[in-house]
């Protein structure tokens, strides 16, 4: 269960690492 949770939680943060890229450098990634 730990493991899903972490995998979770990994993924939210990239989520939001993402966003915060993709808010000051546009669209140059996707």
């Amino acid at each position: 269960d730990y493991e899903i949770l972490n995998h979770r939680m990994l993924l939210t943060v990239i989520e939001k690492l993402n966003a915060i890229e993709g808010a000051y450098g546009g669209n140059k990634s996707s």
